[in-house]
């Protein structure tokens, strides 16, 4: 199980920030970029594949921000199982 943050930009062109940190404690993934949708998609599979508990801070989706249920709705086809995800708009 892994615990996985995510910190939405407001925008594309701004940094948003993954954060993947493991049931010990230790953080294993740590960075803060201009992601694209697929590139936080393939982050969160590739860590979640047994099973995370996922939260995400986004904006609430205004005047062409990103937002969360927008981002999901196109990049979460796959279930993955074991996994929950929370979103804080």
């Amino acid at each position: 199980m892994h615990y996985i943050g995510i910190d939405l930009a407001w925008t594309y062109t701004n940094e948003s920030g993954i954060c993947v940190i493991a049931d010990n404690g230790e953080i294993i993934y740590c960075e803060s970029k201009v992601f694209s949708d697929e590139m936080i998609a393939d982050i969160v599979a590739e860590y979640a594949h047994e099973g995370a508990i996922v939260g995400i801070d986004a904006p609430a989706g205004e005047n062409g921000q990103i937002s969360a249920m927008n981002f999901f709705s196109h990049n979460c086809t796959v279930t993955i199982p074991g996994t929950c995800f929370v979103i804080y708009d």
